[in-house]
């Protein structure tokens, strides 16, 4: 039978608890990146409509965030110090803050469909963690996660239409190289997420 620890009482060993701070680490400190990158997004939305669904998901990142913070707080972790001390978006991301730069609407519908499409992957599989509070907290969370990403599969599908029906009059082979190069294996800190040096990428 898998292990399942209901409550931080039932909690085995110190060494279980590192691996679940670990994870809600990780996961926090993200869900606040995400949120200050969806600030950024905001500025090139092109309409107000996108603008108010943008914030929203902004405001979701950061109740993710409490909602994992009150599990960390439950486990000793000072989440005030947390926030103030914590690491920013782009070094959440890959290492360096400089990275994660949005500077046109094709930056934010990208950001938009990988990140929380990835965070839809493995956010399933935290629901199945046996540490349950964590679990529930991300079947909440989940929720969420799968419309900020069912948005930037829309957008993104839009993008690639015929550029007087899209979103964004950008042209598509733009799109498909910059898709392209984010999805480029053995991306390194130093080397930018989105915007990366558009004609300069080989």
């Amino acid at each position: 039978m898998a292990m399942l620890v209901r409550t931080k009482a039932e909690i085995p060993d110190a060494a279980y608890r590192k691996m679940v701070l670990t994870l809600m680490d990780k996961q926090a400190g993200r869900e606040v990146a995400t949120a200050e990158v969806f600030g950024q997004c905001v500025l090139y939305a092109p309409t107000v409509e996108d603008k108010i669904r943008i914030t929203r998901f902004q405001a979701e990142e950061l109740k993710h965030f409490q909602l994992i913070g009150a599990l960390m707080r439950e486990l000793g972790v000072d989440i005030d110090a947390y926030v103030r001390d914590r690491q920013k978006a782009g070094a959440r991301f890959t290492g360096d803050e400089a990275d994660v730069q949005i500077r046109d609407w094709i930056d934010a519908t990208l950001f938009n469909f990988m990140i929380d499409r990835a965070a839809t992957f493995q956010l399933t599989e935290y629901t199945k963690g046996s540490y349950a509070p964590l679990a529930k907290a991300n079947a909440v969370i989940l929720k969420e996660e799968e419309g900020h990403k069912d948005f930037g599969e829309a957008c993104l599908e839009q993008m690639c239409q015929d550029p007087a029906t899209g979103r964004d009059p950008a042209p598509l082979p733009e799109v498909v190289r910059r898709f392209a190069a984010h999805l480029r294996p053995g991306r390194h800190a130093g080397q930018p997420v989105l915007s990366a040096g558009r004609a300069q990428d080989p």
